[in-house]
């Protein structure tokens, strides 16, 4: 008896820890991505524990992962490392207003240190993803690589090149081989019907369990993986004061595509730091926003509590009539984001796993 006991109880054991490796295998198999929610990092490179300074997350991708988030969106930008040695031009991860800046205030931001390459933290979503194989996953890139500059040593680069070297580290993290391609008929076109993602399950069953998205149309034409975000979604604004847009009952949209079937809500403030945050982060905001607009200091408890997500979605919900697919979150590890769109997920396709 003890010893059938002992058994239940390690079963229990085993299946609880498959339940935090896998916290979206409740997704089912029939749910087109586009009518499940989920949850981005936004800035999710930019965080407290890869150095950052001013800071958007505070874990690591992997333990934004175990919070909930299934996705980060990140800005990429050219830097070059030019004393003393000079070096070759790198795609890295930078925030900053002006992308041909060779991520100088970058450096400002993370205390001296150079921005990040871009194809480590690459590598670090594509390790979560091999780890957790029932969970599917979104990348968007603020893809500034464009703007070329004699600062950061790309002046002469032409569109070839910059695709090239984004595909090259792209393949070289091992994402490229999760990355699906969603087809034509999953734009907008007019008149003609939009048609939904694929389906979790196919997107399982294949292996294509990431989508990555760019706002770079170029890229997106060009690379076979790649997929055109400002073609495909509508969008809420996020020059915001969140719990304002909130109390007021409102979801004010940067963009509205007639047609659409995806939405991406921003849940977070502009220019924000963190409630009780040191005095040096808001003198290193100040100097990042030379215009000095208001900062906002935010209790992440809050704005990322239950009660709030779920009133966020519910009102963006109704203005576009079609419900969210993906939310943008600051300090995805504070509040209670992934219960949130557990709930949320769980009223729009009834019993889950």
């Amino acid at each position: 008896m003890r010893i059938k006991i002992l058994i239940n109880f390690f079963v229990l054991v085993f299946i609880g820890s498959l339940n935090s490796l896998y916290p979206y295998a409740y997704l089912p198999d029939d749910v087109p991505l586009n009518k499940a929610l989920l949850i981005v990092s936004h800035n999710a490179a930019m965080a407290k524990k890869y150095g950052w300074i001013y800071y958007q997350q505070l874990g690591k991708m992997e333990d934004q992962w175990k919070a909930g988030s299934r996705g980060a969106k990140v800005p990429i930008m050219w830097a070059q490392k030019r004393f003393p040695i000079k070096k070759s031009p790198r795609i890295a991860l930078c925030h900053e207003p002006n992308p041909r800046n060779n991520c100088n205030l970058t450096q400002l931001q993370r205390g001296g240190v150079p921005a990040r390459d871009a194809e480590s933290f690459f590598k670090e979503f594509a390790q979560l993803l091999e780890k957790n194989k029932q969970d599917v996953a979104v990348l968007i890139l603020e893809d500034y690589l464009d703007d070329t500059s004699k600062k950061s040593g790309t002046s002469k680069y032409t569109n070839e090149e910059i695709n090239k070297r984004l595909d090259e580290i792209i393949e070289k993290s091992g994402l490229k081989k999760y990355a699906l391609k969603l087809p034509p008929e999953c734009y907008p076109r007019g008149n003609k019907p939009t048609k939904d993602w694929p389906t979790v399950g196919t997107m399982r069953k294949t292996g294509k369990r990431l989508i990555i998205f760019t706002y770079n149309a170029n890229r997106a034409k060009n690379l076979p993986y790649l997929n055109y975000s400002k073609a495909i979604f509508t969008k809420t604004k996020w020059e915001i004061n969140i719990l304002d847009e909130i109390k007021s009952n409102r979801c004010l949209l940067e963009k509205y595509i007639p047609g659409a079937n995806a939405f991406v809500v921003e849940h977070k403030d502009i220019n924000s730091i963190p409630k009780g945050a040191k005095a040096k982060i808001l003198n290193i905001v100040k100097k990042i926003v030379p215009k000095a607009r208001e900062i906002f200091e935010t209790d992440y408890h809050v704005v990322n509590s239950k009660k709030m997500i779920r009133k966020r979605v519910e009102q963006c919900e109704k203005v576009c009539n079609y419900p969210p697919s993906l939310i943008t979150m600051d300090m995805v590890e504070i509040g209670n984001g992934y219960a949130a769109v557990k709930e949320i997920n769980a009223k729009r396709f009834g019993k889950l796993k």
